[in-house]
């Protein structure tokens, strides 16, 4: 399966990349895009004639000759599984330009860690520097070179531990470097072991002296109760009940609570329940949406004396149902149909009211018809003072 890979610079300035023919760098470009996380691939003439060059006849026949390039450049390691029916191809400096975030596991067998070839292939992939202390390794067939500094392949995730011998998790390093990381590992290991053990017996140790001191603790507290005397039972035992008693007076003068500021919302609302209650005889249960639609559409454009005198109209208009059509009766009269019917909420006049006014017209009306006359007559006519509501003299 296809997947994913990246192509750094340096892929271009590498001499051993350099050194191939254009196609030999096509069909290593796709054997980084078509092996595993392992950097494993099966070695096929067919399998990579047809993943590399699916539509270039020419190459497919000369895939022989790309392969051998790329093994020649040391870039790719063959190797044949033990039933010797497939031939694998390791990309050898995978690990180094490949950067795997979850890696599945490979289904091609890893190579033989014991082949010597594979160990002085690794040494070479680490540059002949110790992964552990960075210093230099030498790959020797003298006898007069030290052992110490002999390369030897070590696991970074230990076999113990569910390590495995794949590339990713092998390693060169100095013989000695392995043999002390070796005993240092086992060491801790039995270290923790014995910490461990340790642990769990000055824990069972610790719960045991907790569970006997509250078992005491309990039983002292059982016995002070049952020896108390009635005049001590008001006397309060634990902390919470201590604080909750009144101070002491002092000298000192008690710090008095500052009153709390009634906003403009509950004012209104409040208004609004004392009206609700004199209509019904209920007390009117304010909402959370009376308050928001109180709080954010009428406060902010009108003031709260407005509010008010729109809220006395709409009683009127509720227990007159001619006056709005939207309140014919109490149930109407609610802080949502305030806002809604804003607008349309104007002055209303009682019966009474009503009248009175009508009166007033009829009187202004008759005033007009007896001046339109004395003018026709040419009788000039003196008003009196501003405040006067009568005809003054008239002057001939």
């Amino acid at each position: 399966m296809a997947r994913n890979r990246m192509i750094k610079p340096e892929f271009w300035e590498d001499e051993k990349i350099g050194s191939l023919s254009s196609n030999a760098k096509l069909l290593f470009i796709a054997c980084l895009n078509f092996a595993d996380d392992e950097g494993l691939i099966r070695w096929n003439t067919h399998y990579l004639a047809a993943v590399a060059f699916m539509y270039d006849e020419t190459a497919q026949d000369n895939i022989k000759d790309y392969m051998t390039e790329l093994e020649q450049a040391q870039l790719i390691y063959t190797y044949r599984t033990a039933d010797k029916k497939t031939t694998i191809g390791w990309i050898i400096n995978f690990h180094k330009h490949q950067r795997i975030d979850k890696p599945q596991p490979s289904k091609f067998p890893p190579p033989n860690i014991q082949n010597p070839e594979i160990k002085k292939i690794y040494a070479e992939r680490e540059k002949m520097r110790c992964y552990i202390c960075g210093k230099e390794m030498t790959y020797s067939d003298e006898t007069n070179i030290s052992d110490s500094k002999r390369p030897s392949l070590d696991h970074v995730k230990p076999k113990s531990k569910g390590g495995t011998d794949y590339p990713s998790n092998i390693r060169a390093v100095h013989i000695s470097c392995n043999k002390s990381k070796g005993n240092k590992e086992q060491f801790q290991e039995q270290f923790q072991e014995l910490n461990q053990e340790q642990f769990q017996d000055e824990n069972k140790i610790e719960i045991e002296n907790k569970i006997n001191i509250n078992k005491n603790n309990i039983k002292e507290k059982i016995n002070k109760r049952e020896k108390r005397t009635p005049e001590q039972e008001t006397v309060p035992d634990s902390p919470k009940q201590i604080e909750l008693l009144p101070a002491p007076e002092t000298g000192k003068p008690k710090k008095i609570a500052k009153p709390r500021k009634v906003t403009p919302q509950e004012i209104v609302v409040q208004y609004f329940a004392e009206k609700y209650k004199l209509l019904t005889g209920i007390d009117y249960l304010a909402t959370e949406k009376d308050y928001s639609i109180v709080g954010k559409k009428l406060i902010p454009k009108y003031n709260i004396e407005l509010i008010k005198q729109k809220i006395d109209w709409l009683v009127v208009g509720c227990t007159h149902p001619k006056v709005y059509w939207f309140a014919k009766d109490v149930n109407n009269f609610l802080i949502g149909t305030l806002e809604s019917h804003w607008n349309e909420i104007l002055p209303v006049l009682t019966d009474k009211q009503r009248k009175q006014q009508e009166k007033q017209k009829e009187e202004a009306e008759r005033k007009a018809k007896v001046m339109a006359e004395l003018a026709k007559q040419g009788i000039k006519i003196a008003e009196t003072a501003q405040n006067s509501t009568e005809v003054g003299h008239v002057r001939v």
